[in-house]
C-alpha cells in the first residue's frame, strides 16, 4: 500500500472514532459523573505510567520492522518481530505483577480509606490486570503499520472502537460505577487483541520461518528503544502524572473536570496523530536510501495537512465550547469547567502542531532530540502546575501545560538538518497557530455567549474553510481529491465485477 492511501485509510479511520468518541465520551462523563470519573482519571494515569515499562521497543519494532519489511528481510523481520514481543511480554508481566500486589496500599495513597475506596481498588486492579495484553496490542498495530496495512488496522480499530464507547455508555448507564467502566475496558482490550493476531496470521504467512528471540536483536532494539524511551519518559509523566498531581492538589472532582476537558481537548492532536501516524516508517525509508529530498516534500506536505486538521478541530472544539462544556459537566459543573475546556483546546491544538517534527526526528533515527525536549516540558509543566494549582486554581494548573510547547524545537532540529529554513517552516504553521489563538480570544468574549448554537456552528464553518484553504493550499487540495476520486473509482470497479461474477455464476447455475 503507498503512502498517500494509507495516510487515507488512516484519516477517514481517525474520523470515524473521533466522531464516536465525541459523541459517547461526553455521555459516559455525564452518566458516570465528575467524582467517579476523576476515578478513572487517576487510574488510567497509574497506567498511562506504566506505559514507561515499554522501554520504547514499540517504537524500535515499528522503525526496524519497516526497513527490514521493505527490503525482504524476512528472517531478520522474524527475529524482530519475535524478540520485541517477548521483550515486551517480560516488562510489562513484571510491572503488573509488582502493581497488583501493591495495588491496596497504593491505592490508599490516591483514593484514602472508607467510602467507595473498595471500589475505587477494584477498577485499579481490573486495569493493571491488563497491562500485558495492551503491550501486545500496541506491538501488533507497529507490526501492521510496519507492513503498511493501515486499510487492516482501520477494518478493525473502527468498529472496535464502535463497540468500547457504546458498551461503555451502557455500562455507565446501569451501574453508575468506575469498576465497572473499567472491567468493559479490559474485555474490549483482549477482542481487539484477538482480532489483530488474526490478521496478522494471515499477513505473516510469507514470512513463514523459525521465530527464534535473538540477544543481538534485543540489543539492537534496546539501544534504539532506550533512547525513544526518554522521549516516552517525557510524553507520558506530562500525560499522566498531570492528573496524580491535580488530585493531590486539588481534590476528585477537579481532577474530574481536568481529566474530561483535557480528553476531548487531546481529540485534536489524537486525530491528527492518525493522519501523520504512517510517517516514521517512509521517512525511515527514505533516509536508509539517503533520500533527503524526498524526507523535505514529506514535510512540506505533512505539515500543510496536519496544520488544517489540528486548525480544523481546534476551532470546532472552542468556538463549541459552551455547548460542549453544557454537555460534557452538565449545568452543574459548565461554568467551573468552560475556562478550563478552552485553554486545553488551545494547548492541545498547539500541540498538535508541535507534534509533527517528532515523526520524522524518529524515522531519521534521532529520537535522542525528542527525548531532550520532551523531559525537559514535562519538567517544566509538571513543576509549573504544583506551584499554579495552588495559586490560581483549576485553570492556572491547566495553563501549566504551555511547558511541554518546549517541544516546538524538535522542529527546529530536524529543519535544519533536512536544511529547510526556519523562516519556511513558520510561513506553514503560522496560520493554523494564529488561527486557533482568535478563536480563543472570540471564544472568551462576553458577546460570543449571546451568540445562538448555529451562530457558533456557521463561524467555526467559515473560518475552518477560509484558513483550511489557505494552510493546505490549492496544489495538495487537488492532488488530495484526485487520491479520492481514484480511490472511489476503484472500489466502484470492484463492485462491478463482483456484480458481473454473481450474474455470471447466476446464469450457469440455470443451464445446469
Amino acid at each position: 500500500m503507498n503512502l498517500k492511501l494509507g495516510s487515507l485509510y488512516t484519516s477517514a479511520g481517525g474520523a470515524i472514532r473521533m466522531v464516536v468518541s465525541l459523541v459517547t465520551g461526553p455521555l459516559v462523563i455525564r452518566l458516570l459523573g465528575v467524582n467517579e470519573y476523576g476515578v478513572l482519571a487517576v487510574c488510567w494515569g497509574v497506567m498511562g505510567l506504566c506505559n514507561i515499562a515499554q522501554f520504547g521497543l514499540v517504537s524500535a519494532l515499528n522503525i526496524y520492522l519497516a526497513a527490514e519489511y521493505a527490503r525482504k528481510d524476512y528472517a531478520n523481520a522474524r527475529r524482530t518481530i519475535a524478540t520485541a514481543v517477548g521483550l515486551l511480554t517480560v516488562s510489562g508481566g513484571v510491572v503488573m505483577v509488582a502493581l497488583l500486589v501493591a495495588s491496596p496500599s497504593l491505592a490508599g495513597r490516591l483514593f484514602g480509606v472508607g467510602g467507595d475506596a473498595g471500589k475505587a481498588l477494584l477498577a485499579l486492579q481490573l486495569l493493571v490486570g491488563s497491562l500485558v495484553l495492551r503491550f501486545w496490542n500496541l506491538a501488533l498495530v507497529a507490526i501492521e503499520g510496519a507492513m503498511l496495512r493501515y486499510d487492516w488496522q482501520v477494518m478493525i480499530e473502527s468498529p472496535a472502537t464502535l463497540i468500547n464507547q457504546i458498551g461503555l455508555c451502557v455500562v455507565a448507564y446501569w451501574t453508575r460505577s468506575a469498576w465497572a467502566v473499567a472491567l468493559w475496558v479490559t474485555v474490549t482490550t483482549f477482542m481487539v487483541c484477538c482480532a489483530h493476531l488474526w490478521v496478522l496470521r494471515r499477513l505473516l504467512r510469507p514470512m513463514a520461518g523459525p521465530w527464534t528471540f535473538d540477544l543481538q536483536t534485543a540489543r539492537r532494539l534496546l539501544r534504539f528503544g532506550i533512547k525513544q524511551w526518554f522521549n516516552s519518559l517525557g510524553s507520558i509523566l506530562f500525560s499522566s502524572a498531570d492528573r496524580l498531581i491535580i488530585n493531590a492538589a486539588l481534590g476528585r472532582d477537579a481532577v474530574g473536570i481536568y481529566a474530561a476537558a483535557v480528553t476531548v481537548a487531546n481529540k485534536v492532536p489524537e486525530v491528527a496523530g492518525m493522519v501523520i501516524n504512517v510517517l516514521p516508517p517512509a521517512v525511515s525509508a527514505a533516509y536508509a536510501i539517503g533520500d533527503h529530498g524526498r524526507i523535505r516534500q514529506l514535510l512540506r506536505k505533512s505539515a500543510r495537512v496536519n496544520g488544517a486538521v489540528c486548525f480544523a478541530g481546534a476551532a470546532g472544539l472552542l468556538l463549541l465550547s459552551p455547548w460542549v462544556a453544557m454537555l460534557v459537566f452538565g449545568p452543574t459543573h459548565a461554568g467551573t469547567a468552560l475556562p478550563v475546556l478552552q485553554i486545553a483546546g488551545l494547548i492541545y491544538g498547539w500541540m498538535g502542531l508541535v507534534n509533527l517534527a517528532g515523526c520524522f526526528a524518529l524515522g531519521m533515527d534521532r529520537p535522542g532530540v525528542i527525548a531532550v525536549w520532551s523531559l525537559t516540558g514535562s519538567a517544566v509543566t509538571l513543576l509549573g502546575m504544583k506551584v499554579l494549582a495552588g495559586v490560581a486554581g483549576l485553570e492556572g494548573a491547566t495553563w501549566a501545560n504551555l511547558g511541554f510547547l518546549l517541544n516546538a524545537l524538535v522542529t527546529v532540529a530536524v529543519a535544519r538538518q533536512l536544511e529547510v529554513s526556519l523562516a519556511e517552516v513558520g510561513r506553514i504553521f503560522a496560520p493554523a497557530a494564529a488561527g486557533m489563538l482568535l478563536c480563543w480570544l472570540l471564544a472568551g468574549r462576553g458577546f460570543y455567549f449571546d451568540m445562538s448554537w448555529w451562530q457558533h456552528g456557521a463561524l467555526w464553518v467559515v473560518l475552518t474553510g477560509v484558513l483550511g484553504y489557505w494552510i493546505v493550499g490549492r496544489e495538495l487540495i487537488a492532488e488530495t481529491a484526485g487520491l479520492i476520486r481514484g480511490l472511489l473509482e476503484q472500489m466502484l470497479a470492484s463492485l462491478r465485477t463482483a456484480a458481473a461474477s454473481l450474474s455470471f455464476s447466476g446464469e450457469a447455475g440455470k443451464h445446469r
